[in-house]
């Protein structure tokens, strides 16, 4: 469980949690959808508070109902919010990059031989 920081706000995660990684995608889909929608007739503040709300909801949906409450109080402040999203889903993002699933191939039979002879001769393809 990795330790965050939202808003001056400490905070849990379980970064590489598959139930928690499939919440988050979910999340960040949500947000993305918001701030891709237009609504007729909006204008910039609506559009900056409905966004808000998409990251605070964010906030409750990954790490659980009452965080955004507790990070940001009672107000809506536009910079607050999308520096804390910014800053959190960045450093998720990069701890998730460290993350390697899969292991270097294994060398075959001609790159073994090459490295058992220190690597003198050419090898080939062809060679079995």
């Amino acid at each position: 469980m990795e330790k965050y920081t939202i808003n001056g706000y400490a905070v849990e995660y379980d970064t590489f949690d598959l139930d928690e990684i499939e919440r988050w995608d979910s999340a960040i889909q949500a947000v993305s959808g918001e701030s891709g929608r237009t609504v007729p007739g909006e204008g910039a503040c609506g559009l900056m508070r409905r966004v808000c709300v998409a990251m605070l909801d964010f906030f409750d949906t990954v790490l659980g109902p009452g965080t955004a409450r507790a990070a940001f109080g009672d107000k809506v402040n536009v910079k607050d919010i999308a520096e804390a999203y910014r800053s959190f889903t960045s450093a998720v993002s990069a701890d998730r990059k460290n993350l390697s699933l899969t292991s270097q191939p294994a060398a075959n039979r001609a790159q073994r031989r090459a490295a058992k002879k220190g690597g003198r001769q050419a090898v080939s393809a062809l060679d079995p």
